[in-house]
């Protein structure tokens, strides 16, 4: 048939055949952009992997080789300065090298004016000033004794290291410890493995117990208790008494299983290489992640200096660190295990964000199935995510954005469990447990980081304003009220840390909205997002739910993630906008990388649900 004049090309019949081939192109470009970010995860795992094993699986030799100059300075530096030496550093800004420096030189501190000069610039050529003392280390840095100062020569044995079997059997030990703790807060509610799933399941008593076991030292600290073992112990067993008591009178009643067996049509030879391919990458990055001693900036500038410093002098003093008005739920859970350790083991920290990266991924799958995604999905969507998430642009390392001793992995881990839980809420009769578990994570969340509350009550907001269910506002009133309390949490850390004068106000805060302001964040905006797969693919996976459900009904829980990922996406855009000029500049990459990964969990079941789910096929909840 002939086309006249003014007829289209594009028929009706011919839209179905073009919208395959963008989707098809998309899909491509997609995977050609997680190419690069997987092959490098590998192979990365495998030379870290060769790395450890050349270093004898020894953490403290990893510590004092090449690839972290400045901890071997800071480390050789400590052992030949006495105990109340005083370090001064000539003409440096801060970089990683000092920040390293600063860090494993730690309780010895770094000032204007000191006892000592460690020359990192090397702005001290010839020979040193009448008086003065001059060593040498192995990396070459000189490091000085000013007048009547003097080095020390510790014996060999100061230096001893635990055994890297050792830090595994007790990060091991201490992961089963609060699996214990959570899984009786769990059976209170009548939760159980053969009804929630055990992966969720204890997944989920992991972060219960972590929360409890960290928060109850974290008031007794408050209250003028001092961080000894004994002291940790006995608290610990504390809770495993009140828990246990409270195990033999359940506060709920008893609820039907929702836990569902993979049906058959899951159990297929694609399925299981998609499966095992989504493992191994879990487990490379997981690699990543346990081989290595704490070495990234804000580890060892802040987090775990913070957890040094607590270790330190066994009470909640802030006189060498900054940032002092972040929550503490990281870096005091990590002066436990020191006290426990009974020295720095940093290393345990890097153990510890692996099992939350294992946390946070459990629960995107509790999730995904939830939402009645297929395992075939699952996997693919899961590798294209955690390959494009683990690529942090402004760090220029693959990987930076999980394998690091920073709190990410802690708020990643509450955030997709506060999701889940809620998603099990409003597909559930069982209101009440659900959502008591939703207000508990919740707290977790808050504690985590200083955007955890705004996180939290975005969540709240959505979950409460989308609800049809009348007896929210009637038999649950109590459990809205408790969200509002959780909220104050941080609130009142801050309160204390300012009443404690060692912190005044937020940097975040420093200087008000402009215009100037704006235009500099949205060019920045752009430029960033064209260097962030992440985001690049996170837009691709819009088009692609445009194309693929143009006329399906949304489903209760769909609507909940799209109104709680909108709030984390403007967020994400606009949290530096108090930032001074200056301060956006150099703040604003680094920071919209991670705070576009926050929003992503919810958009990324949003999305998953929307794409991959038929015409017409509800999910789980669609009917509440």
């Amino acid at each position: 048939m002939l086309l006249k004049p003014g007829d289209s090309i594009v028929t009706k019949n011919s839209m179905p055949c073009i919208k395959k081939i963008i989707k098809a192109a998309i899909i491509l470009s997609m995977a050609l952009l997680c190419f690069h970010e997987l092959s490098f995860i590998f192979l990365k795992a495998g030379l870290y992997f060769k790395g450890f094993q050349a270093h004898h699986f020894n953490y403290e030799e990893v510590r004092q080789s090449k690839s972290m100059p400045g901890a071997k300075i800071g480390i050789e530096a400590k052992k030949k300065l006495p105990t109340e030496a005083v370090v001064e550093i000539p003409n440096q800004t801060m970089s990683l090298l000092k920040t390293a420096v600063r860090y494993h030189l730690f309780p010895i501190h770094i000032k204007p004016a000191g006892t000592h000069v460690l020359d990192l610039g090397h702005d001290q050529p010839g020979p040193p000033p009448p008086g003065w003392q001059k060593h040498t280390l192995s990396t070459g840095i000189n490091i000085y004794a000013k007048e009547n100062q003097k080095f020390i020569n510790p014996p060999d044995s100061s230096t001893l290291k635990r055994s890297t079997l050792h830090i595994v059997l007790f990060s091991l030990s201490l992961a089963a410890f609060y699996l214990f703790l959570g899984r009786l807060v769990l059976n209170i509610f009548h939760m159980s493995p053969t009804k929630e799933g055990p992966a969720w399941f204890y997944s989920t008593s992991y972060l219960i117990g972590y929360l409890a076991t960290t928060t109850s030292t974290w008031v007794w600290l408050l209250s003028g208790g001092q961080l000894t073992r004994h002291n940790v112990l006995g608290l610990w067993a504390g809770l495993a008494v009140i828990f246990g008591l409270l195990n033999q009178r359940r506060l709920l009643p008893q609820g039907a299983a929702p836990h569902q067996q993979a049906s058959s049509q899951d159990r297929d030879k694609l399925t299981f290489l998609s499966g095992f391919f989504a493992f191994a990458l879990a487990a490379a990055i997981w690699g990543i992640t346990v081989m290595t001693p704490v070495r990234d900036w804000d580890g060892m500038s802040h987090w775990i200096m913070k957890s040094k410093v607590i270790f330190h002098h066994k009470q909640l003093i802030f006189d060498y660190t900054h940032h002092n008005l972040y929550p503490l739920l990281w870096p005091l859970n990590i002066a436990l295990q020191f006290t426990l350790l009974d020295g720095i083991q940093d290393e345990t920290a890097q153990w510890t964000a692996g099992f939350l990266f294992i946390v946070f991924l459990i629960n995107i799958f509790k999730a995904f199935e939830i939402m009645k995604i297929k395992k075939l999905w699952q996997h693919l969507i899961i590798i294209i995510y955690v390959a494009s998430a683990a690529y942090n642009p402004f760090n220029k390392d693959l990987t930076n954005n999980f394998v690091t001793a920073n709190a990410e992995n802690l708020l990643m881990a509450y955030l997709t469990a506060c999701l889940t839980a809620a998603l099990l809420w409003m597909g559930s009769r069982e209101e009440k447990k659900y959502l008591l578990l939703t207000l508990t994570l919740a707290g977790g969340l808050c504690l985590s980081k200083m955007e955890g509350f705004l996180v939290a009550l975005f969540m709240a907001g959505a979950l409460f304003s989308l609800t049809r269910d009348k007896r929210l506002w009637t038999g649950q009133k109590q459990i809205l009220f408790g969200y509002l309390l959780v909220g104050l949490l941080p609130f009142l850390w801050i309160l204390w840390v300012i009443r404690q004068g060692y912190g005044t106000n937020f940097y975040h805060l420093q200087s008000g909205i402009s215009l100037e302001k704006i235009i500099l964040l949205s060019r920045m905006a752009w430029q960033q997002t064209l260097k962030n797969n992440l985001i690049l693919i996170s837009g691709a996976s819009c088009v692609l739910t445009l194309l693929n459900t143009q006329h399906r009904r949304w489903s209760p829980q769909e609507k909940f993630l799209l109104v709680f990922s909108i709030p984390m996406l403007l967020f994400s855009l606009g949290a530096n906008s108090g930032h001074p000029p200056e301060g956006i500049a150099s703040h604003f990459p680094d920071s919209y990388a991670r705070l576009f990964l926050h929003a992503t969990p919810a958009l990324l079941l949003l999305l998953s649900s929307r794409v991959t789910r038929p015409e017409g096929k509800r999910g789980q909840g669609d009917n509440t």
